[in-house]
């Protein structure tokens, strides 16, 4: 029996609706203008009414709420970036629903969102820009970036098959494959095709056959490592780079430079607790601006390093960390296969907390809650058994 929608869930998700379409729309070649701050200022208004109305009381609560408000707050100031004070009042107001409805409020938003893009850009409204690859020219469909539309999908696939879970078919599961090889021909992108294909890879032996068995040691061990290992992993490649060197050169070739732009990073820009704000100019100012220097970070690990700051990096790291190792203890095998493609895909794309079209970080109170609960019952336990210790 499904459960009936109330009030804050209702407002929850539309405003989680509003911020995604809005802020993918705004993502593209389309003008928003001022409209833009018109949803930023109906969002922060919007989500103080749902935290009012939802009233937390416990201390717990209370805690977290103030540590996640006061890091995206100072990080927000530093950065100039007042989209993270969204992303923060998303966060502690996703409690109001379910993360399966915050999924599928995504995906609608998602598939809306490109409709109107790629629709706008079809008609004339909005331009198409043209980028040489390999095999020839590929098109951004209304997007600044041919890259754009192939991570949007990933994302939208993954969402897909976590409202499936173990009812996926093979069929669907051969459409998927087909579609993503259709991508990768129109935009030749082989990361979003290779992670994609590893998805569905992933998908088979852990979520269909549970070949996989989440509770074995060496899977918590990657839980509760990987994102930090990751993360230091891509941050002394950039950082220790070095040219003359065969075989870093050999791997920043394969990521396009990544590791050449990345340590340029560190000399460009201090290291800043609170954060920092970074000028990147990417290749579409390359094509379209005359006199720039290519300068992009695309590493979501080194990214949050230099430009959100140490603390911020450490509490998102620790943030995704837990739902990941949680994933794995309550046997959510799609949010553990969605993490792991999160995990490796923030080495070398900064997209981990682009809630827009990538919902990850809502599964928060859905993993928290069992583990706090349990953590109360033992609590109360010890309380139990030193009173009446103490009492005979």
């Amino acid at each position: 029996m499904k459960k009936e929608f109330t009030v804050q869930e209702i407002m929850f998700l539309l405003l989680y609706a509003l911020y995604a379409v809005a802020f993918i729309i705004d993502s593209s070649l389309i003008d928003f203008g001022t409209g833009i701050k018109l949803v930023r200022y109906t969002e922060l208004l919007g989500l103080v009414i749902l935290f009012c109305k939802m009233y937390v009381h416990k201390k717990w609560e209370i805690y977290l709420t103030v540590i996640f408000v006061a890091v995206f707050g100072i990080t927000a100031y530093t950065v100039n970036q007042t989209q993270l004070l969204l992303v923060v009042g998303l966060l502690v107001c996703a409690k109001a629903t379910s993360f399966r409805r915050i999924v599928a409020t995504s995906l609608i938003s998602t598939v809306f969102s490109l409709c109107v893009i790629v629709g706008s850009c079809l008609i004339g409204l909005i331009p198409d820009y043209t980028y040489e690859r390999w095999d020839g020219l590929v098109h951004s469909f209304g997007f600044s970036y041919y890259s754009e539309i192939p991570f949007i999908l990933l994302f939208a696939m993954m969402e897909y098959m976590y409202l499936r879970k173990k009812k996926l078919k093979w069929i669907e599961l051969a459409v998927l494959c087909g579609a993503s090889y259709v991508v990768f021909k129109m935009f030749m992108l082989r990361l979003a095709f290779v992670l994609t294909i590893l998805c569905i890879v992933l998908y088979i032996i852990v979520v269909k056959y549970s070949i996989i068995n989440l509770k074995w040691k060496v899977l918590g061990f990657i839980t509760k490592t990987g994102f930090a290992i990751c993360a230091a992993v891509s941050i002394l490649l950039a950082y220790f780079y070095n040219a003359d060197s065969s075989w870093m050169a050999k791997i920043d070739e394969l990521l396009s430079t990544r590791l050449y732009n990345g340590h340029k990073a560190f000399e460009k820009y201090d290291l800043s607790f609170f954060g920092q704000w970074i000028q990147m100019t990417g290749n579409t100012e390359m094509n379209h601006m005359n006199g720039k220097e290519y300068f992009y970070i695309d590493c979501g690990y080194l990214f949050s390093f230099i430009s959100y700051g140490i603390l911020f990096t450490i509490v998102l790291i620790c943030l995704f960390t837990f739902i990941f190792d949680r994933s794995r203890l309550l046997d959510n095998k799609m949010l553990f296969v969605w993490a792991v493609i999160i995990m490796l895909f923030s080495m070398i794309n900064n997209t981990w907390i682009v809630v827009r079209y990538n919902p990850f970080i809502f599964a928060l109170p859905m993993v928290a809650a069992p583990h706090i609960r349990e953590r109360w019952r033992e609590y109360r336990k010890r309380k139990y058994m030193v009173y009446h210790t103490f009492e005979s």
